[in-house]
């Protein structure tokens, strides 16, 4: 009996070991599967958000790209282009290389004549025109400069209204260092002064109670800063406080047996215009 009992304590021992090593393990299986699956969604988030991402950058640089091309061109640009059209015709022409304008307004010119004898119209307007548009030409412009070539310099030389300095007038300081003259003729004021070759008036109207000398100190403080074309001996600029729209302003000056003549609405526009000539 004894033996029985121990073969059979035996056997039972022997079956209760081989079923423990026999268990499945299920729950490291199912934590595998779940550990990859949530790797794969996480890699598979990381992608979306970098070609989201990708895709965003592109239409943003596209977006640009396209503001760029499309932005509407500067004074500058428009300026250079139409002086680039008159110089394919007028080699020789002398063009501005700047023009005041206000806001919203755009500049528009046009040209008549060849080498020898031309006049460039400038005008500012509130749409840009074809270049070479007749509702630029003549009267319609704000600016006119004109070239005309003489058969010699001292032909030339007589169409300028060179004001010789005088002595025994009123003298009034116009800044930089300047004095000028003043005297009334005819319901006017001038005031004249010289600036190296140059002889400039400015004429105020009494009748309408105008300020010429506001107007000289404003000139004199711009030439201060800019540079008027060299004249060959001499060259006049004849300024008006007002011109009822009319371009009585004047700066006219000689380089060679060539008379160069400017014309403008506005004095200070004109001026700036001048100076600004290549």
């Amino acid at each position: 009996m004894k033996k029985f009992w121990g073969v059979t304590l035996t056997l039972l021992t022997a079956l209760t070991l081989v079923s423990c090593g026999n268990k499945p393990a299920t729950n490291d299986s199912s934590s595998s599967k779940s550990t990859s699956s949530l790797k794969q969604k996480s890699s598979s988030k990381a992608k979306s958000s970098t070609s989201s991402s990708t895709k965003s950058s592109s239409s943003s640089s596209a977006s640009s790209t396209s503001s760029s091309s499309t932005k509407p061109a500067t004074t500058q640009d428009r300026l250079t282009s139409l002086t680039q059209q008159i110089k394919a015709v007028i080699p020789s022409a002398l063009v501005p290389t700047s023009y005041p304008l206000a806001t919203g307004q755009f500049l528009n010119a046009s040209y008549t004549g060849d080498a020898t004898h031309y006049t460039m119209y400038f005008a500012a307007r509130n749409t840009a025109l074809p270049f070479n548009t007749p509702e630029v030409h003549a009267n319609a412009a704000d600016i006119s400069i004109s070239a005309q070539t003489y058969q010699n310099a001292a032909d030339a030389e007589a169409q300028i209204n060179y004001q010789a300095p005088e002595t025994g007038l009123p003298t009034v300081a116009l800044g930089d260092n300047l004095t000028g003259t003043q005297q009334g003729a005819a319901g006017s004021t001038y005031t004249t002064w010289q600036e190296g070759r140059w002889s400039l008036t400015v004429q105020a109207i009494n009748q309408n109670q105008e300020n010429g000398l506001t107007l000289s100190r404003q000139a004199v403080a711009l030439l201060s800063q800019e540079f008027l074309p060299v004249p060959a001996t001499h060259g006049a600029i004849n300024l008006r406080v007002a011109t009822d729209g009319l371009r009585l302003n004047s700066v006219t000056w000689r380089q060679g047996n060539t008379l160069y003549n400017a014309t403008g609405i506005d004095a200070m526009t004109l001026l700036r215009v001048v100076t600004s000539l290549k």
